[in-house]
């Protein structure tokens, strides 16, 4: 880490728990008003998370039902 001048915090954050709740989301909060490619369109950074917060929880959140 030294050699390469990396900062130990930014590992350490990577690690933790609520990084895994947000699905790394909360960048594009912070970038609300940017624009970002995705799947061959430009969205804005709000636009973003909110596609892929839908699209996630709504596979999490599916019916346990099982199949006949």
């Amino acid at each position: 880490m030294r050699n390469y001048s990396i900062d130990p915090a930014r590992l350490i954050h990577a690690l933790q728990n609520h990084d895994e709740l947000t699905m790394g989301l909360a960048h594009f909060a912070g970038h609300a008003d940017e624009s970002f490619p995705f799947r061959g369109a430009q969205l804005t950074g709000k636009q973003l998370r909110d596609l892929v917060h839908r699209e996630m929880y709504g596979r999490l959140m599916v019916s346990a039902r099982p199949t006949i």
